[in-house]
């Protein structure tokens, strides 16, 4: 039975092998890829996506009271263009086909 350390260096001698020999990338070994940069970069991008995760429903719920009196103009203005289409078809009704 494999421990779980072996597993990980098994892993890290194929990709090593394999991304190494064609070509990917040209490090001497698997910890220089997560190492430095790459690693402060990811954490940063993992922060900043925590933060944006826990802002969301705020953003949603802030936006949900908008929406409302959105669509209720909406309906106004629908109701509106409405009686205005019908008052414009009864005007060239009443005016005729020559006029």
């Amino acid at each position: 039975m494999c421990s779980d350390l072996s597993l990980v260096g098994d892993l890290k001698k194929f990709l090593h092998i394999h991304l190494y020999g064609f070509g990917l990338i040209t490090v001497t070994h698997m910890n220089d890829v997560m190492g430095g940069g790459v690693a402060v970069i990811f954490g940063i991008f993992l922060f900043v996506l925590a933060v944006l995760w826990f802002v969301l429903p705020f953003a949603v719920f802030g936006i949900k009271d908008k929406l409302a009196e959105i669509i209720a103009e909406q309906k106004t203005t629908n109701e509106t263009l409405a009686a205005l289409a019908s008052e414009l078809a009864l005007s060239r009704t009443r005016q005729g086909p020559d006029s």
